[in-house]
């Protein structure tokens, strides 16, 4: 019973993980790179917008799993020590930040940008808005990036340690 319950926690330890990171490749790779090149500006940036919260919530969620698996597999607070353990931290820490603060700021630019000239689109480059707008999409792309490369080394510490 004990070995199926270990087996069981490192089951899910392992596939919360490989969902938080699949959610940086998904959009990066594929997703942003269709919509834009298919759709108008301002229906490509609503649908990356959708998608990005989305994955967002789902790698914070998988975070926590990960970290609750964590702990009922080493069953004690020293497991938060490891490596993997501060790099997924950091993935969940970033991903909230991306989420609730970049994400929410971007959302209140476009709704001012949209009363003034009908989308962002519209908005020309020099009109401060737009040039704070870019200001924290450059954040988000970097934020997004961090991610998976913080990923990428926890997969490699995850390995290395199993």
């Amino acid at each position: 019973m004990y070995v199926s319950i270990k087996l069981r926690t490192y089951i899910v330890h392992q596939t919360s993980y490989i969902k938080q990171m699949l959610h940086s490749v998904v959009l990066s790779l594929y997703h942003c790179r269709v919509a834009c090149s298919i759709f108008h500006q301002d229906l490509a940036a609503d649908i990356v917008r959708f998608t990005l919260s989305r994955l967002h919530l789902i790698g914070i969620g998988a975070g926590v799993v990960f970290l609750v698996a964590n702990f009922l597999r080493h069953s004690s607070f020293a497991s938060f020590a490891r490596t993997v353990v501060i790099l997924v931290l950091l993935m969940i820490v970033l991903t909230a930040l991306s989420q609730f603060a970049v994400s929410a700021h971007m959302a209140q630019l476009r709704h001012q940008m949209e009363a003034q000239t009908g989308s962002v689109a519209h908005t020309t480059a020099e009109n401060p808005l737009r040039a704070e707008f870019e200001q924290y999409h450059h954040y988000s792309v970097w934020i997004e990036g961090t991610v998976l490369l913080l990923g990428i080394a926890a997969i490699y510490f995850n390995l290395r340690n199993t």
